[in-house]
């Protein structure tokens, strides 16, 4: 028996699932191709060779796809030789955001894409949310624009793996990156900036990031580049949290040069973050071969080199554990004439925190094998500078400095002490001393003299920078000075300095200088003009005391007065010496003012004084200065309350046509003073009192009276004479008044005037007896016939006594003694004169 076959309705069901996929089929190929014709709408283009879909899984694959879309938001115009987007989350996409895609592979991609304004009412139709597992990438090329801006980043054989991508993209969920480009350059128009990289590389099981080459431009003034960038360590967990670690940033080689913004440019208001910028944790950064300048309002710096440091953090400061620096070059110049230049210097700093905190500060070691500061006129090397802060020491070696005013050497300069806390924070700083040793300096005047000064030994202590340079004591040990005068030839010499001053400060005022010691082994002035030299030997002196000592002080003349008068080089020659000589009660604070020099006694154990005048020359007119007018030229007023010169030989001689001198002797004299003052006064006077013994045989008294009136040329004189005999002062009376003292002895002599307005006047007593004088030169035949009639050969006590009458015209040109002297000579000459002959009869 045949069985039948018998349909029932229901088997149609069986046929729905073909159905269903053949009208899914149809849909999605309508869709696509619905799609395709939206995407070629208006002026839009978007061409695929072949593309294939299936549903078990759900995917898509495409091949020799051709775009050009322009839409509200961003155009896109380019190639792409496949695309295949596999596993797609079939629940997605019928329930919205986000779409799930298990896999999307990209390949030969070759697209320009253009972020262009949209309207502010404008929603983007394109974006979506999206979260595909793994995004596979290869042979990409892409250029990228932000039209607003002009913007542009260019991406050239992209490709690597990510997984998963999510958009809105979100980088912290990111596990696995792998990353190859040929190059990824990026353009910014605004400010001309320019970055380049190539060969570029990262894979996160590496955690490193492979860089080939970077190059840096910004404008016509920065141009950076690097080489082989290796960034290792990338701690991905860390970037949830807003912090980029990395273990260590190599570089090996880092050059260029670069524009860096000012103050002002830097303070400018940033445009308002949603977020604040990552945190930074990098274990090690290495620059083995850094060739790098910066430029700035600051100058230009650079930097040839290694760079090494470890342990660096920033969020909100930064902080590094330890930095290194190898600089086979430094060097900056702030373009105003200052250049500072180092060479192989090792710099070593520990534990760092900017800005700067003092008590968080590691340790600095600095070592600078030669180091040059030019300053425009003058240059400073050093042949080896160190500095650490452990010892707070820095020290220096072979110091060379040559410059328009200042040249010299210095063997070594150590700088103990030092305070580092206050320099880091910006307070003064302070350094216990510095030695200066072996120094030999020279100080060029702008006039062209010059000051040499040596220094074996100078010790500094208490130095601070507060209110310009302070040293609380210096002290020189054996210094030298020779100065130059403007011909270049040598005019001071100073030889064994020995110093010990305290508060020195700048800018220098002497008026701030504290205490002082001083003593000098010898002080040689040389005169250009004239051949005479001035030696002191021997000064010492104290400001606390206000004591002054020195052992002797000497006019040494070249030459003799002989040998002066025969070349005519002067008129009168004077030789002096002063042994023992001591000031005491000097007035420090008014000395150092300027304004006074006043000491309370000045002595001298020894004064020897010999001068001599040629009377045949008659050099140019040449204005002779009296005491109060020479001191008052000093410049300062000078005050001085008493003073006593003992042992005192005083010679004054005269020459005439013949260089033999006549001379007259004050010897073992005293002179004594009192009440010196160059201060204007009507009522004042200066006293001074001579005690000696005339041609070492007769006592002489002399007291003088020096006005302090305006001209400071006037003085009042008296004084007393003992007996002797005439004839003793024949050579200097046959210049002086054209006579010979044949015999005559005076018994006594007192006398008195005042020179007033360039004329001496005033009384002279002279008592003598058996005068007998020989007239000489010209018609002295005649005046010898007269003298026997004019001249008295007794002028004793009684009726026939004559006082005499001192009157001289004094010359601007001739010295205060010849004053003195002409005066007592024209006194003695009245006094010998009988009644019927005048003053100025024999003359």
């Amino acid at each position: 028996m045949t069985g039948t076959f018998r349909f029932r309705w229901w088997y149609l069901l069986l046929l729905l699932p073909l159905l269903l996929y053949f009208a899914a089929d149809w849909y999605v190929g309508q869709r696509i191709e619905g799609s395709i014709a939206r995407a070629n709408a208006g002026d839009n283009s978007l061409s695929i060779r072949d593309y294939r879909y299936g549903f078990f899984p759900i995917g898509f694959t495409a091949t020799g796809i051709r775009f050009d879309q322009d839409r509200n938001t961003i155009a896109a115009r380019g190639s792409l030789s496949s695309v295949s987007v596999r596993g797609v989350n079939l629940l997605s996409l019928l329930t919205g955001k986000p779409i799930t895609v298990r896999e999307i592979r990209l390949r030969g991609m070759d697209a320009a894409l253009t972020r262009q304004a949209a309207p502010a009412t404008a929603a983007d139709s394109s974006s979506f949310a999206l979260h595909v597992s793994a995004l596979y990438l290869d042979s990409i090329f892409l250029d990228l624009t932000e039209a607003p801006t002009g913007r542009k980043l260019n991406v050239h054989h992209l490709g690597g793996t990510l997984e998963p991508l999510t958009l809105p993209l979100r980088p912290a969920a990111i596990e696995r990156l792998r990353v190859e480009a040929d190059t990824v350059a990026y353009l910014a128009p605004q400010d001309s900036t320019q970055l380049t990289a190539t060969t570029i590389f990262y894979a996160t099981e590496y955690a490193a990031v492979q860089v080939g080459d970077v190059s840096f431009r910004q404008g016509s003034r920065t141009d950076l580049w690097a080489r082989d960038l290796r960034f290792v360590g990338v701690a991905e967990a860390q970037l949830q949290q807003n912090v980029i670690t990395l273990d260590s940033i190599s570089v090996a080689q880092l050059g260029g040069g670069a524009q860096v913004q000012s103050r002002s440019q830097r303070d400018k208001p940033a445009q308002a973050s949603s977020a604040p910028p990552p945190a930074l944790q990098l274990g090690t950064l290495s620059l083995p071969d850094v060739d790098l300048a910066l430029r700035g309002p600051f100058g230009t710096a650079a930097l040839d080199g290694a760079l090494i440091v470890n342990g660096l953090s920033y969020r909100d400061s930064l902080h590094l554990e330890s930095l290194k620096l190898d600089g086979k070059r430094l060097s900056f110049d702030n373009q105003k004439n200052l250049t500072i230049a180092a060479s192989e210097t090792v710099l070593e700093q520990g534990r760092l925190t900017v800005p700067l905190q003092a008590a968080t500060v590691g340790p600095t070691r600095l070592a600078v094998p030669k180091l040059t500061v030019e300053t425009g006129t003058e240059t400073l090397t050093v042949a080896g500078l160190d500095y650490d802060s452990a010892e707070r020491a820095l020290r220096g070696s072979d110091l060379r400095i040559s410059g328009d005013r200042i040249t010299g050497t210095v063997a070594s300069l150590n700088v103990s002490d030092i305070d580092r806390s206050a320099l880091l924070v910006g307070k003064p700083v302070r350094a216990g001393s510095a030695e200066v040793r072996a120094a030999d300096l020279t100080v060029h005047n702008r006039d062209g003299g010059s000051y040499r000064i040596t220094a074996p030994e100078l010790t500094l202590t208490g130095l601070s920078n507060a209110d310009g340079l302070r040293i609380d004591r210096a002290q020189l040990t054996n210094g030298t000075l020779h100065r130059r005068g403007q011909t270049g030839k040598e005019d001071i010499v100073a030889r064994g300095v020995y110093l010990d001053q305290y508060g020195i400060a700048t800018p220098f005022e002497p008026t701030r200088l504290g205490p002082s010691k001083l003593q000098v082994d010898r002080v040689t002035i040389l005169s250009e003009e004239t051949p005479i030299d001035y030696v002191f030997d021997r000064i010492a002196y104290s400001s606390r005391l206000g004591v002054l000592t020195l052992d002797s002080m000497q006019r040494r003349n070249r030459l003799t007065a002989a040998e002066t008068f025969r070349d005519q080089l002067r008129k009168s020659w004077l030789d002096f010496h002063f042994d023992g000589l001591r000031a005491s009660g000097i007035a420090h604070d008014a000395l150092l003012r300027g304004e006074t020099i006043a000491v309370d006694s000045l002595t001298a154990a020894d004064f020897r004084v010999l001068v001599v005048e040629d009377l045949s020359q008659d050099p140019p007119p040449r204005q002779k200065y009296m005491p109060i007018e020479a001191l008052r030229r000093i410049g300062p007023r000078i005050q001085l309350r008493a003073a006593r010169l003992s042992s005192t030989d005083i010679a004054y001689g005269v020459v005439d046509t013949v260089l033999d001198a006549k001379t007259i002797h004050f010897s073992a004299g005293t002179v004594q003073l009192g009440n010196l003052d160059t201060e204007l006064s009507t009522t004042d006077s200066v006293q001074i009192t001579f005690d000696a013994t005339f041609e070492r045989a007769t006592p002489l008294h002399a007291e003088f009276a020096l006005a302090r009136d305006s001209s400071g040329r006037n003085y009042a004189i008296r004084g007393e004479f003992g007996q002797y005999d005439l004839s003793g002062i024949n050579p200097l009376f046959e210049v002086a008044a054209d006579a010979y003292i044949e015999s005559g002895v005076i018994e006594g002599m007192q006398y008195r005037g005042q020179l007033k307005n360039e004329v001496l006047t005033g009384e002279l007593t002279m008592l003598y007896h058996d005068l007998d004088v020989t007239l000489v030169g010209g018609g002295s035949w005649f005046k010898n016939l007269l003298s026997e009639f004019v001249l008295k050969k007794d002028n004793l006590r009684g009726e026939d006594f004559r006082q005499g009458k001192m009157y001289h015209e004094h010359s601007r040109e001739k010295s205060f003694f010849n004053a003195y002297w002409k005066g007592l000579v024209s006194g003695m000459r009245s006094s010998a004169l009988a009644d019927i002959a005048l003053q100025k009869e024999l003359d």
